[in-house]
């Protein structure tokens, strides 16, 4: 049976890791049509820009410079969805995350340019980004993190240099640590997307298995506000009572988010008589954040105490685990670095942009 209504999308660099993932799960659609260019013409300008034309939506997958010199010759009202890293930050893009904040659904059905989010990014900000809303943590906390991902998320490149690997050695290749110079370039949206004033001190690494991730915040007890007993005046003041809304410190001045989330007087009052609740009120925070997004689900720690980096692997769904003790607490996010974090997300915000049902495609 034909569909009413056929979407016609258009892959730019489909080739790759990403766009061949994005190509295969769209092709098993009955309402998009995918727009294929003439091998000749691929690395044509004027012929990309034709097809992109043509298309309700265009994807590019491609490096970040070919990505800046398509979208600058594109006409304003040609609908992009960028897998690259070029335009995460831009403020002519809309950055597509749909669960960033409250109303950013709207912002990318209705926009014409989509960034969609790096896979670390995305593990580090729907972590973030809540506690800070929520004033559980201060815009200006010199947070720290860790990421261990699959080779894929490495690209042909990697993916190669991990096969030919496999096939020269019978034993596993070491876990290695990269972007030691504190420079990944994933670092720019970590910071501006969760709200905060630095960026984080990141260490990345790739491990020897193809897909999943796993990105921790290690968060000293100290940097929750109102831990030791004293809260920041910014996180209560008399205002909220009136009016019920906190201004989120966020790339977006206009966006507010509802105090109702959690109640950071009685947030001080706990922590006071039995620091062990802080635990139990970041999950509250987590869970009352993300009760409608079917994706996000709060988890339990693992009872045997092993957490598994690819035990996501093949699922757009996306999990967050709060462990630790009264000291030292841990924030951990799971998820498949290429579904949620590269092109599950990708085909989540082409339902929203297509104004379809957003999790058609999606794997739970």
């Amino acid at each position: 049976m034909v569909k009413d209504t056929m979407y016609k999308v258009f892959i730019d660099g489909g080739h790759g890791t990403t766009g061949l993932e994005i190509g295969e799960r769209l092709l098993k659609r009955d309402d998009i049509q995918l727009l294929e260019i003439e091998e000749r013409y691929r690395k044509d300008l004027a012929a990309r820009v034709e097809m992109a034309g043509k298309a309700d939506v265009t994807i590019m997958c491609l490096p970040d410079a070919a990505s800046k010199e398509l979208a600058e010759v594109l006409p304003d009202d040609v609908r992009v969805i960028d897998t690259s890293t070029a335009h995460r930050v831009d403020p002519g893009w809309v950055y597509g995350m749909a669960e960033l904040c409250p109303g950013w659904r709207e912002k990318i059905r209705n926009a014409a340019r989509v960034a969609n989010p790096g896979c670390h990014a995305t593990g580090f900000i729907l972590l973030a980004r809540p506690l800070v809303d929520a004033r559980l943590i201060s815009s200006k906390s010199p947070l720290s993190c860790f990421c261990m991902t699959g080779y894929s998320g490495g690209g042909k490149k990697m993916i190669e240099d991990y096969d030919r690997r496999h096939k020269e050695a019978a034993e596993a290749v070491s876990p290695s640590q990269y972007a030691l110079g504190q420079c990944h370039k994933h670092l720019p949206e970590m910071k501006i997307m969760s709200g905060l004033e630095k960026e984080p001190v990141f260490c990345p690494v790739v491990g020897d298995f193809y897909r999943g991730m796993v990105m921790t915040i290690e968060l000293p007890a100290e940097m929750i506000c109102g831990y030791d007993g004293t809260v920041d005046s910014e996180v209560v003041q008399s205002s909220m009572a009136d009016s019920g809304v906190v201004q989120t410190p966020t790339a977006d001045p206009g966006m507010v988010q509802s105090s109702g989330d959690i109640d950071l007087t009685r947030m001080d009052r706990d922590c006071g008589d039995n620091k062990n609740d802080i635990l139990q009120i970041i999950k509250d925070t987590y869970r009352k954040r993300y009760k409608d997004e079917p994706l996000i689900r709060l988890a339990d720690t693992p009872e045997d105490g092993f957490l598994y980096s690819d035990t996501m692997a093949g699922s757009d769904g996306f999990e967050i685990m709060v462990s630790g003790n009264s000291d030292r607490i841990l924030l951990v996010s799971r998820f498949d670095n290429l579904g949620k974090g590269a092109s599950g997300a990708a085909v989540q915000n082409l339902n929203i942009m297509l104004g379809t049902d957003e999790w058609k495609g999606l794997r739970f």
